[in-house]
């Protein structure tokens, strides 16, 4: 009882208790096909970025195994764009004496980075999952 208290007072004083909904997807899918997969993914992060399909003008000239290893294994990746934040940098100075008296100015540089959530998963030959991973899919906990 005196954990759960603990916990629970550590969660309203943070208030940066966040699960990956993604994360307990992937978790649901540990030996089971690629199939279910596509099912259970697809509701929150579309159809998969890689391996893209070919356009379907010259889809008859990729043979159906292209994005396979040579082990037969292939990867599966989806992204979905969570934002973006900021960053301000200096980028240099210079001395501006248009004023008479010299004056050193700073000059600074923005910079947009993007934060994205990916799952990356990996299938065998037989499209049975193998290994799954996630990243940057808000998961933070206070303890």
């Amino acid at each position: 009882m005196l954990k759960k208290s603990l916990l629970l007072f550590l969660v309203l004083l943070s208030g940066c208790i966040a699960s990956s909904h993604e994360r307990d997807v992937v978790d649901k899918l540990k030996g089971k096909t690629l199939a279910d997969a596509k099912a259970m993914l697809y509701p929150i992060m579309g159809e998969p970025i890689f391996p893209r399909p070919p356009p379907a003008i010259i889809a008859d000239a990729f043979p159906p195994d292209m994005d396979r290893n040579p082990d037969g294994s292939a990867t599966y990746i989806w992204q979905r764009d969570t934002g973006y934040y900021d960053v301000t940098r200096p980028s240099g100075g210079y001395v501006d004496t248009s004023q008479g008296r010299p004056i050193a100015v700073e000059t600074y540089q923005s910079e947009r980075t993007y934060t994205a959530c990916r799952v990356k998963i990996k299938v065998d030959r037989q499209d049975v999952i193998q290994s799954a991973s996630v990243a940057g899919c808000g998961s933070s906990f206070p303890f």
